[in-house]
């Protein structure tokens, strides 16, 4: 089972042109006399969304609304097939810690803080 989806993974990979959405593709069962679903994807790499109910009548299905997504079994940000470089960047952060009895940066400039009134006696 393992190596079926590594060689249907695989095939896709290989295969530029495959989307990421695939609409079903119907036709005619002559046997019961309505439309169904003919080829469908692996499900092994395609979730099936929605659902299509045929018409009571026979008739072709119209204004499907079932559809195939593709599946990543990872973050798409882990994925070198999607994203050949980083998607976020990393920056390292530098922390600077504040002197005890300073008013830190911005201390000086708007009068000091409560500490300096607490230490003056009157």
């Amino acid at each position: 089972m393992k190596d079926e989806l590594e060689l249907l993974k695989e095939s896709v990979k290989s295969n530029k042109a495959v989307s990421n959405i695939k609409l079903p593709v119907y036709g005619l069962d002559e046997r019961i006399n309505v439309y169904r679903e003919l080829e469908r994807p692996p499900i092994s790499l395609f979730i099936p969304l929605g659902h299509d109910v045929p018409n009571p009548d026979g008739s072709k299905i119209e204004n499907p609304k079932k559809h195939y997504r593709r599946f990543f079994d990872d973050e798409l940000e882990n994925n070198k097939e999607i994203f050949t470089r980083p998607t976020f960047t990393n920056v390292e952060v530098i922390r600077v810690k504040q002197k005890d009895g300073t008013g830190g940066m911005f201390g000086n400039l708007f009068g000091g803080g409560d500490d300096d009134l607490m230490d003056t006696e009157t």
